[in-house]
């Protein structure tokens, strides 16, 4: 390419990037109306994007009536990119940078509810059994034989909680247990390390009270997967939604060995968690066969369990034994 081609289409560059920009934004403003019903945040956008320097582009909204929420994603974001990029490279002027931070803020409100109407879809489903995959507690049995049985038995969620091994031993095993949930139609959620989770493409992540922030652990997943919280207090259920968990895993409910659990909640702990959360609760702690039933009455949507399953001596009929418990108790088994 000869040099004076390099600047000219260096020199176009930024005008190329402001009318992808306002292109985006004048479709996005038509998937606002439609997928979120708010017709104000599509406004919004269509005024901001006027505002910027250059003559607005040709109508985009009906483009918009038409893109998915998988499609409308990667448009928001490649209109934040290309709004820091114009915002880096000083090409805006002074107005345009004050537009600037309007837009983008209402750009990341747009991702923001997008992402979470996507992820209502993968709450739809949580509910049921949830089986916590340890290998640490399968009666010495591989962990992805617990996990099958666990879905034979008719748990609707499994989760891997691999606190021992390294994340490259661990892959291969999540990247197994996902495709079985795949095929059983399961959620599969990842303890602790949001970067597996993004790996093997897990619908969701499950985060400790010390661990990464729900904000900082999205950073690291796609739009739809969901992130739930543990908690044994109220008042950290409540902070945990503020936080924006998708659900909120409570407990222990009883006493437990499986885990250090040194605040047992019980029952009561879960009623005040429903009566003050608008998450999914998934109740977690000594849960046995046995105790599934008070359980399930007292509001859980979904009941965790360990060593109920990893250690029974046909996990297939403990999983199969709950769901059955769960059902009896009105529960969604």
């Amino acid at each position: 390419m000869r040099p004076s081609s390099l600047k000219e289409m260096n020199a176009s560059l930024p005008q190329l990037q402001l009318t992808s920009l306002q292109r985006s934004c004048i479709a996005l403003g038509g998937v606002s109306e439609r997928l979120l019903s708010d017709r104000a945040l599509g406004v919004r956008l269509h005024q901001l994007a006027s505002r910027l320097p250059g003559p607005l582009p040709p109508d985009e909204e009906e483009a918009g009536s038409t893109l998915s929420i998988e499609e409308a994603l990667p448009l928001t974001r490649g209109a934040v990119a290309s709004l820091d990029f114009l915002c880096e490279t000083r090409q805006l002027s002074s107005l345009g940078e004050r537009v600037a931070g309007g837009l983008k803020s209402t750009l990341e409100t747009l991702a923001g509810r997008l992402g979470q109407r996507l992820r209502s879809r993968t709450l739809h489903r949580f509910r049921g059994l949830y089986v916590i995959i340890d290998p640490l507690v399968t009666g010495g049995r591989e962990p992805e034989q617990i996990a099958e049985q666990a879905l034979e038995g008719g748990a609707a969620i499994l989760q891997l909680r691999d606190k021992e091994r390294d994340k490259g031993r661990s892959h291969p095993l999540a990247a197994a247990i996902k495709s079985m949930c795949d095929e059983k139609d399961a959620l599969f959620i990842v303890n602790d390390h949001a970067d597996l989770a993004a790996a093997v493409q897990a619908h969701g992540l499950h985060l400790g009270q010390d661990d990464l922030s729900v904000s900082d652990a999205r950073r690291s997943l796609d739009a739809g997967q969901i992130v739930g919280r543990s908690n044994h207090l109220l008042e950290e259920a409540i902070e945990s939604q503020a936080q924006g968990a998708d659900y909120i895993a409570v407990g222990a409910m009883y006493p437990t060995t499986s885990k250090d659990q040194p605040i047992v909640g019980g029952v009561s702990l879960l009623r005040a968690v429903k009566e003050s959360v608008d998450a999914p609760v998934a109740a977690i702690g000594g849960i046995t066969q046995e105790r599934v039933e008070e359980v399930a009455r007292a509001g859980a949507d979904a009941v965790c369990v360990i060593s109920a399953v990893g250690l029974a001596a046909n996990p297939r009929d403990a999983a199969e034994g709950m769901v059955e418990a769960m059902r009896r108790a009105g529960g969604r088994g």
